[in-house]
């Protein structure tokens, strides 16, 4: 379980991220209030979300491979819902 330091602490860490991406006023205020009530986030969570957020902003399969320091493209290909 994420203690409330540590929720804070993601809290902050995403509310930087969406202001930083154009995110602004109710919807910004509902994303982190549902980021506050996160129970529990694993390492290998967070590795598959900056993935697919990379591919989002549309980076090429190849450069999420190099990120993710994947040993072949078709690991990456595997792991990711695309």
């Amino acid at each position: 379980m994420v203690g409330a330091e540590a929720r804070s602490e993601i809290c902050v860490i995403i509310e930087r991220v969406l202001l930083q991406n154009g995110a602004r006023g109710q919807r910004l205020n509902v994303i982190v209030e549902l980021a506050a009530k996160l129970r529990r986030v694993r390492f290998h969570d967070l590795r598959h979300t900056f993935a697919s957020l990379l591919l989002a902003q549309g980076e090429s399969l190849a450069y999420v491979k190099d990120q993710m320091r994947h040993s072949s493209i078709n690991v990456t290909r595997r792991c990711l819902p695309i």
